[in-house]
Protein backbone atom coordinates (compact mmCIF):
# COMPACT_ATOMS: atom_id res chain seq x y z
CA UNK A 1 0.00 0.00 0.00
CA UNK A 2 1.04 3.63 -0.20
CA UNK A 3 0.25 7.24 0.61
CA UNK A 4 -0.28 9.07 -2.66
CA UNK A 5 -0.60 12.53 -4.14
CA UNK A 6 -1.94 12.78 -7.71
CA UNK A 7 -1.16 16.19 -9.17
CA UNK A 8 -1.41 15.96 -12.96
CA UNK A 9 -4.93 17.29 -13.57
CA UNK A 10 -3.91 20.98 -13.42
CA UNK A 11 -0.85 22.90 -14.57
CA UNK A 12 1.49 24.92 -12.39
CA UNK A 13 3.95 24.60 -9.56
CA UNK A 14 2.93 22.31 -6.67
CA UNK A 15 4.75 22.00 -3.35
CA UNK A 16 4.08 19.50 -0.55
CA UNK A 17 5.66 19.32 2.90
CA UNK A 18 5.09 17.99 6.43
CA UNK A 19 3.30 14.82 5.34
CA UNK A 20 2.13 12.55 8.15
CA UNK A 21 -0.09 9.47 8.30
CA UNK A 22 -1.56 8.25 11.55
CA UNK A 23 -3.60 5.26 12.55
CA UNK A 24 -6.68 6.93 14.03
CA UNK A 25 -6.52 10.67 14.58
CA UNK A 26 -3.43 12.87 14.42
CA UNK A 27 -1.59 14.23 17.43
CA UNK A 28 0.07 17.63 17.60
CA UNK A 29 2.80 18.80 17.06
CA UNK A 30 4.09 17.44 13.73
CA UNK A 31 5.58 14.00 13.58
CA UNK A 32 5.76 11.62 10.60
CA UNK A 33 3.48 9.05 12.18
CA UNK A 34 3.64 5.90 10.06
CA UNK A 35 5.74 7.57 7.35
CA UNK A 36 9.45 8.23 7.02
CA UNK A 37 10.84 11.65 6.09
CA UNK A 38 7.46 13.39 5.92
CA UNK A 39 9.19 16.76 6.22
CA UNK A 40 11.54 15.97 3.27
CA UNK A 41 14.54 17.13 5.32
CA UNK A 42 16.32 13.94 4.20
CA UNK A 43 15.70 14.87 0.56
CA UNK A 44 13.72 12.36 -1.47
CA UNK A 45 14.47 9.42 0.88
CA UNK A 46 11.38 7.13 0.94
CA UNK A 47 9.46 9.29 -1.58
CA UNK A 48 8.90 7.97 -5.11
CA UNK A 49 7.52 9.07 -8.44
CA UNK A 50 4.52 6.75 -8.73
CA UNK A 51 5.52 3.39 -7.24
CA UNK A 52 8.91 2.90 -8.94
CA UNK A 53 11.46 2.27 -6.17
CA UNK A 54 14.23 3.54 -8.48
CA UNK A 55 12.51 6.88 -9.19
CA UNK A 56 13.13 9.50 -6.48
CA UNK A 57 10.60 12.29 -5.99
CA UNK A 58 11.73 15.83 -6.94
CA UNK A 59 12.74 17.73 -3.81
CA UNK A 60 14.07 21.29 -3.46
CA UNK A 61 15.49 23.43 -0.67
CA UNK A 62 14.12 26.97 -0.69
CA UNK A 63 15.93 30.18 0.30
CA UNK A 64 14.73 29.76 3.91
CA UNK A 65 16.42 26.35 4.11
CA UNK A 66 13.15 24.39 4.04
CA UNK A 67 13.29 21.18 2.00
CA UNK A 68 10.04 20.04 0.36
CA UNK A 69 8.57 18.17 -2.61
CA UNK A 70 8.17 20.41 -5.64
CA UNK A 71 7.03 19.76 -9.20
CA UNK A 72 5.98 22.03 -12.07
CA UNK A 73 3.13 20.42 -14.01
CA UNK A 74 3.51 21.77 -17.53
CA UNK A 75 0.64 19.89 -19.19
CA UNK A 76 -2.65 18.88 -17.57
CA UNK A 77 -3.75 15.30 -18.06
CA UNK A 78 -4.70 12.37 -15.89
CA UNK A 79 -4.28 13.24 -12.20
CA UNK A 80 -2.01 10.20 -11.72
CA UNK A 81 0.33 11.24 -14.57
CA UNK A 82 2.18 13.44 -12.05
CA UNK A 83 2.37 11.61 -8.76
CA UNK A 84 4.45 11.13 -5.65
CA UNK A 85 3.98 8.41 -3.09
CA UNK A 86 5.51 6.56 -0.17
CA UNK A 87 4.96 2.87 0.42
CA UNK A 88 3.49 2.07 3.84
CA UNK A 89 1.65 -0.83 5.46
CA UNK A 90 -2.11 -0.23 5.68
CA UNK A 91 -4.62 -2.36 7.60
CA UNK A 92 -8.02 -2.76 6.00
CA UNK A 93 -10.91 -1.50 8.13
CA UNK A 94 -8.83 0.92 10.23
CA UNK A 95 -9.20 4.72 10.14
CA UNK A 96 -6.18 6.75 9.05
CA UNK A 97 -5.54 10.48 9.16
CA UNK A 98 -3.38 12.08 6.47
CA UNK A 99 -2.00 15.55 7.19
CA UNK A 100 0.18 17.68 4.93
CA UNK A 101 0.98 21.22 3.87
CA UNK A 102 0.56 22.11 0.19
CA UNK A 103 0.88 25.29 -1.81
CA UNK A 104 0.91 26.28 -5.45
CA UNK A 105 1.39 29.22 -7.76
CA UNK A 106 -2.27 28.93 -8.79
CA UNK A 107 -5.69 27.78 -7.64
CA UNK A 108 -5.79 23.97 -7.91
CA UNK A 109 -6.84 20.73 -6.28
CA UNK A 110 -4.69 17.81 -5.15
CA UNK A 111 -5.93 14.24 -4.96
CA UNK A 112 -4.48 12.74 -1.80
CA UNK A 113 -5.07 9.42 -0.11
CA UNK A 114 -3.98 5.88 0.53
CA UNK A 115 -4.09 3.00 -1.89
CA UNK A 116 -2.52 -0.10 -3.35
CA UNK A 117 0.91 0.18 -4.93
CA UNK A 118 0.08 -2.45 -7.57
CA UNK A 119 -2.73 -3.93 -9.63
CA UNK A 120 -5.72 -3.35 -9.20
CA UNK A 121 -4.55 0.12 -7.98
CA UNK A 122 -7.52 0.56 -5.63
CA UNK A 123 -7.33 3.89 -3.79
CA UNK A 124 -9.23 5.66 -1.03
CA UNK A 125 -8.78 9.33 -1.91
CA UNK A 126 -10.23 12.76 -1.54
CA UNK A 127 -9.69 16.04 -3.29
CA UNK A 128 -7.72 17.99 -0.74
CA UNK A 129 -8.87 21.52 -0.12
CA UNK A 130 -7.92 21.70 3.56
CA UNK A 131 -6.13 18.82 5.32
CA UNK A 132 -6.29 16.75 7.46
CA UNK A 133 -8.30 14.07 5.70
CA UNK A 134 -9.56 10.85 7.25
CA UNK A 135 -9.57 7.65 5.21
CA UNK A 136 -11.20 4.28 5.87
CA UNK A 137 -9.62 1.58 3.62
CA UNK A 138 -12.46 -0.95 3.64
CA UNK A 139 -12.01 -2.02 0.03
CA UNK A 140 -8.23 -2.13 -0.54
CA UNK A 141 -7.56 -5.69 -1.61
CA UNK A 142 -5.03 -6.93 -4.11
CA UNK A 143 -6.31 -9.73 -6.35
Amino acid sequence: ARVLFDLGADTGLVNIDNVALFLGYAPEPFDDGLLTNGDFELGSASWLVGVDDASAAPVVTDSDGNTHYSVNVTQAGNPYDVNTSQKVAITQGETYTLKFDAWSDGNRSIIAGIGLSGDPWTNVTGTAKRPPAHFHPNHLQAH
